[in-house]
């Protein structure tokens, strides 16, 4: 899952939203409506707000000299296009004395202070629909993040399969094998044989079936367990069973498997050999 930053700066927020966006988010699409209205009403709201200085321009300013701070389109794009109204200048615009206060007659001087103010104004418009879109991308990237879809969609995963089974020896611990995948998002990650992790662990679960065949026929056991091969130590084990003659225990094993670990799943039976029926292991990697 992406690591929000530590550090507010705009270069981390545009880091984390692409790194988010990087790792697609499985929820459903009422959730990212859900987490987009409050991160849309936030811009807006922004968008909308007006400082005392606009008033006053917007008082003061005399007409013709570039009002808006969004400027004037030119070609036949523009037409018909309306400019963003901006609230600061449309009250200061209606307040008592702004028509007297505008028919003010100024020289080339004043003229040309007016309109640097104007292009000015529009420079810093165009900085602060830069500043609410960063920070609109990173209210809502982060919002979508804290929902447990997301928490759980952008870790680490896998699911891997055998089909059809096989057969495996008495008396020694051998290793399975999941040939076929269904997903594989690492880390972490399984190959046919055997998995890894990543830097922050991962927790296994397989299930496996097996059926014991001894000659004679007699009451045997069998146990299925999680070994990380890296450290030499078992993670989780299942068994053995109570004795049974010849019959099929589907058995489930799951644990944690620790950071930069080699891991197997592995099957046992005291009878004479093993058939495992169709199995499979998947693994998440932990927060």
């Amino acid at each position: 899952m992406p690591v929000p930053p530590m550090r507010h700066g705009t270069f981390d927020k545009v880091n984390y939203v692409i790194d988010s966006w990087a790792m697609p988010c499985e929820a459903p699409w009422y959730i990212y409506v859900q987490t987009l209205k409050p991160a849309l009403l936030e811009a807006f709201i922004m968008l909308i707000s007006f400082g005392w200085g606009d008033v006053a321009r917007g008082f003061a300013r005399p007409p013709g000299l570039n009002v808006r701070r969004t400027g004037k389109r030119k070609g036949k794009f523009g037409k018909g296009i309306k400019k963003f109204p901006e609230i600061g200048n449309m009250l200061g615009d209606k307040l008592p004395g702004a028509q007297q206060v505008q028919a003010t007659k100024y020289g080339v001087l004043g003229k040309a202070l007016w309109r640097i103010d104007g292009m000015v104004q529009q420079g810093l418009f165009y900085w602060l629909v830069a500043d609410i879109a960063e920070e609109f991308a990173f209210n809502w990237t982060s919002l979508l993040y804290e929902t447990t879809w997301c928490r759980a969609s952008s870790r680490g995963r896998f699911s891997k399969t055998h089909p059809g089974g096989g057969v495996f020896g008495g008396g020694l611990w051998q290793t399975a094998s999941f040939p076929d995948e269904d997903y594989n998002h690492p880390l972490p990650t399984f190959f046919a044989t055997h998995g890894v992790t990543g830097a922050k662990g991962a927790t296994i679960a397989a299930g496996v079936p097996i059926t014991t065949v001894n000659f004679p026929p007699g009451e045997f056991s069998a146990a299925v367990r999680i070994q990380d091969i890296t450290h030499g130590k078992t993670v989780a084990q299942t068994g053995p069973t109570d004795p049974q003659l010849g019959g099929t225990d589907t058995i489930p094993v799951s644990g944690g498997v620790g950071p930069f670990s080699t891991f197997e799943v592995q099957v046992w039976t005291d009878a004479d050999f093993g058939i495992t029926g169709p199995h499979s292991v998947t693994g998440i990697e932990n927060f």
